[in-house]
């Protein structure tokens, strides 16, 4: 249940709004670890002008400096993918900046933090970015 979708948070939350299928690969060696996401938000509704679909990824890659530290990089974009004759909202951020994570056994957290590298940026995703991660390997 949202409104992102279907409406550009312009209107009230609707029931089904949209779907997301999506793939996470995630890398994980002595020394290094890394994660690839990919997802397509797909509107099931349109309840405003500007309902559109999304396209969302994201990559980082990152050094373990200890078994509960590490260090990296995040590249994140999220961008409309039609439905939308409106440019200005067409790209909405693209991120990238280092990262910190402390992780212990299967639960960790990570703290991005970095630059939005689009131009109509104080119009959309804002100029910067920071993105707290709480996460359980299961």
């Amino acid at each position: 249940m949202g409104n992102l979708l279907s409406s550009f948070t312009s209107g009230p939350s609707v029931v089904g709004d949209g779907i997301v299928p999506n793939v996470t690969v995630n890398l994980n060696s002595s020394k290094m670890e890394g994660q690839l996401y990919a997802g397509y938000y797909a509107q099931l509704r349109n309840e405003g002008a500007l309902g559109a679909n999304y396209v969302h990824y994201w990559t980082n890659l990152d050094y373990k400096v200890s078994p509960m530290f590490s260090l990296g990089g995040h590249f994140e974009h999220l961008f409309r993918d039609g439905g939308s004759n409106n440019t200005k909202f067409d790209q909405y951020y693209t991120w990238l900046g280092p990262y910190v994570q402390f992780s212990k056994g299967i639960a960790g957290l990570r703290l991005s933090a970095g630059a939005n590298l689009r131009d109509n940026a104080a119009n959309t995703g804002g100029i910067d970015f920071y993105k707290l991660a709480f996460f359980v390997n299961l």
